[in-house]
């Protein structure tokens, strides 16, 4: 009997790959929160602290369901985020990990998996910074717009070193996040 057909499926399991609040690194509290293979915080200075006080933030939550690709998740700060398995969306993907971009490799052997400039996906406009030979991305409404005029925003960043290791950065507005540091561990 198939089991879809008779209205079950299999859910997989959320994987929290890399998570944000503003430029503060909240993997592990992410991680925590999850229940049942399910997401809901408040994105708050509360739940997570604040890294950047008068900064309006976004909790930016990269994750997969299983072998699915990377999904995105945001919400401005005051709002709930929530993530819960649709088998619609979230099942049948390739067993490898990559983005609503795929996997694009770069000169220096890093992948731009996902990346948000406020609540904005900028994926692809990194990636051509990144092929260019740009390891040093900027945080500038010059560079991505400005979805928020009169907002400080974030750059946040998923990436993928040559060894297969995936690594995130995020920095604020008028700053950069340099991203060929994580190739060079003397530096960091």
């Amino acid at each position: 009997i198939n089991a879809e057909y008779m209205g079950f499926i299999e859910m997989e399991s959320l994987s929290i790959i890399s998570a944000f609040y503003g430029t503060k690194d909240v993997t592990t509290n992410i991680k925590g929160l999850v229940s049942n293979n399910a997401l809901s915080v408040c994105a708050n200075n509360t739940t997570f602290g604040d890294a950047n006080p008068g900064v309006n933030k976004f909790l930016v939550v990269f994750y997969k369901f299983g072998a699915s690709k990377i999904f995105t998740e945001m919400a401005t700060e005051g709002t709930t985020l929530s993530i819960f398995f649709y088998p619609s969306i979230h099942s049948g993907a390739s067993s490898a990990i990559i983005s609503s971009a795929g996997l694009n490799p770069i000169p220096q052997g890093i992948s731009v998996l996902a990346a948000t400039y406020g609540p904005q996906d900028v994926t692809q406009k990194v990636i051509k910074q990144v092929s260019w030979g740009i390891f040093t991305i900027p945080a500038k409404d010059a560079c991505y717009g400005d979805p928020f005029p009169g907002l400080t925003k974030c750059l946040v960043v998923l990436y993928q070193l040559p060894s297969g290791e995936i690594k995130s950065a995020a920095c604020i507005e008028e700053s950069s996040v340099c991203l060929n540091q994580s190739l060079y561990p003397l530096f960091e």
